[in-house]
C-alpha cells in the first residue's frame, strides 16, 4: 500500500503522503520519529522487516497467525492500493498508525518534563541503571531499577520497552542509545544535547542556533527556560 514504487522500502515523506492520500491527519514529526524507531540500520528508510516489527504484535499466537497468512491483493493489479483490504480491516491498519503516534508523543512530553529538572544528568541516570559498571545496559538492569524504585513490570512490559531502548537489537544497550531514548526528540532540549549547544548555556541562544526549527511557540518558551538557567544542566 504504501511501496507504491515497488521499492522494497519505504520513507518517512512516502509514509506520510499515504497518510494523507487516506485522509489520515499526522503531523510530520510524528512520522519522522516513528520511522526513525524502526529505522533499525539507520538509513532513513524502513526495510520490510522493520516495517513488519512496527506492525506484527509481539504476543507469539497472533504472530503466527499473521505471519502464516498469504498475500493477495498486490495480485490484484486493477485495485488502487490504497483500497487494499476491507474498510475495516483499513481502519484498523490507520489506527495501528495513530496508536504509535499518540505513545510517541506522550512519551515525548514526559521526556521534555524530565530534561527541564535543573537536577537531572543523563550520565547519572545511566551509572544508577548500570549498577555493575559495565558500560552498558541489559534487560535485567532495566528490571533491577524499576523494582529498586517500587515498580515491578510484567515480562511482557518489559518486552515492550526493551526494544525502544536497544536499537540494533544486539542484547544491551549502549550509552548512546540510553540516551537517544531518555532525551527529547523534537525539542530544542534534545538538539542541544546532541550537538553540545550546552556549552553556551552562559549566554542566550542566538536565532542561528535554532533557526532550522519549525515550532517557534515551543521553541520560544524552550529558549527562555535556557537563557534563564543560573547553572548549566549537566548532559553529557
Amino acid at each position: 500500500m504504501i511501496d507504491q514504487k515497488n521499492l522494497g522500502f519505504v520513507s518517512a515523506p512516502q509514509i506520510l503522503a499515504f497518510l494523507v492520500d487516506c485522509n489520515v491527519y499526522a503531523h510530520k514529526d510524528d512520522v519522522y520519529n516513528f520511522c526513525r524507531r524502526y529505522d533499525r540500520d539507520h538509513d532513513s528508510r524502513l526495510l520490510f522487516s522493520d516495517f513488519c516489527e512496527a506492525i506484527t504484535p509481539l504476543d507469539g499466537y497472533y504472530s503466527h497467525a499473521l505471519n502464516q497468512r498469504k498475500h493477495k491483493y498486490i495480485h490484484f493489479r486493477d485495485v488502487p492500493k490504497k483500497e487494499y483490504f476491507t474498510p475495516d480491516t483499513r481502519a484498523a491498519f490507520f489506527a495501528v498508525f495513530k496508536a504509535h503516534f499518540e505513545v510517541d508523543e506522550k512519551v515525548e512530553i514526559f521526556k521534555k518534563r524530565l530534561t527541564r529538572k535543573p537536577t537531572f544528568n543523563i550520565h547519572d541516570a545511566f551509572a544508577c541503571v548500570d549498577t555493575y559498571k559495565q558500560g552498558k545496559l541489559t534487560k535485567e538492569d532495566l528490571k533491577r531499577m524499576m523494582q529498586r524504585n517500587g515498580f515491578h513490570p510484567t515480562e511482557t512490559e518489559l518486552s515492550l520497552l526493551y526494544p525502544r531502548f536497544d536499537r540494533n537489537l544486539n542484547g544491551f544497550i549502549t550509552y548512546q542509545e540510553f540516551m537517544d531514548e531518555i532525551l527529547p526528540r523534537t525539542s530544542l532540549l534534545g538538539e542541544i544535547a546532541n550537538i553540545n549547544l550546552l556549552k553556551k548555556v552562559g549566554g542566550p541562544l542566538t536565532d542561528d542556533d535554532t533557526h532550522h526549527h519549525e515550532n517557534r511557540r515551543e521553541f520560544g518558551r524552550e529558549r527562555e527556560f535556557i537563557n534563564n538557567l543560573s547553572l548549566p544542566m549537566h548532559i553529557q
